[in-house]
């Protein structure tokens, strides 16, 4: 059973709180990297009901900032990722052995804007303008109740992104932008 953090819903986003300081391996330009003072991960729905992402900020990672600030949480102990997936549609798995718990929290939206390995950039950023691309992501959230080596987190990691590829692949979700 799970007892190292929590998920809530609020305005459209999913809301992780640790039961304690976490050590968190993240994707993210918000407390991206290893760390090991964070309190909460947030999945944000940039579009939350509209029909286009709007940045926030300046920058992506001051764009998170300010919606993790939106939501009452501190930007400097949160890290977080953008989609325009309905984050209450997440898939939950979790398996146990033994003492061992890990759980994946999945959100998906990549009918308009699935990309291949390889594939050009979803958006390019130059002294402070954007072009980006319609909106399209698989976001993974993995909790492993266990404190690992950064080694060992650094190859969970690896492993869940090529699982990501595999079960895209799997289901035969080409690319939107190439022939792969």
């Amino acid at each position: 059973m799970n007892t190292f953090f929590t998920c809530e819903q609020k305005l459209g986003n999913t809301i992780f709180t640790f039961s304690q300081k976490a050590k968190v391996l993240s994707t993210s330009p918000l407390n991206g990297g290893l760390t090991r003072h964070l309190s909460h991960a947030v999945n944000i729905n940039c579009m939350n009901g509209s029909y286009e992402c709007k940045m926030l900020g300046d920058t992506y990672e001051k764009d998170l900032a300010a919606h993790v600030h939106a939501l009452g949480l501190s930007p400097s102990c949160t890290t977080a990722l953008s989609t325009a997936a309905w984050t209450e549609l997440r898939a939950i798995e979790e398996v146990c052995f033994r003492d061992l718990t890990v759980t994946a929290v999945v959100t998906g939206g990549i009918d308009s804007n699935g990309m291949h390995p390889g594939d050009p950039a979803s958006y390019y950023e130059e002294d402070g303008n954007y072009e980006m691309l319609p909106p399209g992501t698989i976001n993974i959230f993995l909790f492993i109740n266990q404190n690992l080596t950064d080694a060992a987190m650094s190859r969970a990691l690896m492993l869940c992104g090529e699982s990501k590829a595999a079960a895209v692949s799997q289901l035969l979700l080409g690319s939107c932008y190439s022939e792969e």
